[in-house]
């Protein structure tokens, strides 16, 4: 049985489960006419960022995200890019220098990021009501030609509006 929570920037939909001893593989086609259609768009975007985020490591660039949040790992995990995230940025000290749960991205402070903008690529997974506040706390970086992405595709520094050119 789903559930839903409305938030303001983001609705919650939460699926309760009963436990068995038989496996059985979840896909979102057995819940809805267009679960089938949301598997395929999550498949494109999976295989286009794995492109993506393979060539910016060909070209030794390293990966860095900003927040260490639900957002942010619920994005890794799904997009299944562990591998090619550098680390995490978060100036919660109860995140920093900790590991997230399902891969040894270590979490570090703010203070870690670079300002080298040619050997880096920063991609905001916070809330993009606190994007503003992150960019003037780094306007240094920014004033000197670093950007900012942003995993909300409502944005415009969506990180895969380069797909649609």
């Amino acid at each position: 049985k789903f559930f839903r929570f409305r938030y303001p920037m983001e609705d919650s939909l939460t699926l309760l489960i009963k436990k068995t001893n038989k496996i059985k593989k979840f896909s979102y086609s057995q819940f809805s006419p267009q679960g089938k259609l949301l598997q395929n768009i999550g498949m494109k975007i999976r295989r286009n960022s794995e492109i993506f985020l393979k060539y910016l490591k060909y070209s030794k660039k390293r990966i860095i995200f900003y927040g260490a949040g639900h957002a942010t790992l619920s994005f890794i995990f799904l997009l299944k890019i562990q591998n090619y995230v550098d680390f995490i940025i978060d100036d919660n000290p109860y995140k920093t220098n900790k590991y997230i749960s399902f891969a040894s991205i270590k979490i570090l402070p703010s203070n870690s990021l670079n300002s080298n903008r040619d050997s880096y690529l920063y991609i905001l997974g916070t809330n993009p009501s606190s994007h503003k506040k992150i960019l003037q706390k780094h306007w240094n970086f920014v004033d000197n030609g670093g950007f900012f992405y942003s995993i909300y595709p409502n944005q415009k520094n969506y990180i895969f509006n380069f797909l649609k050119t």
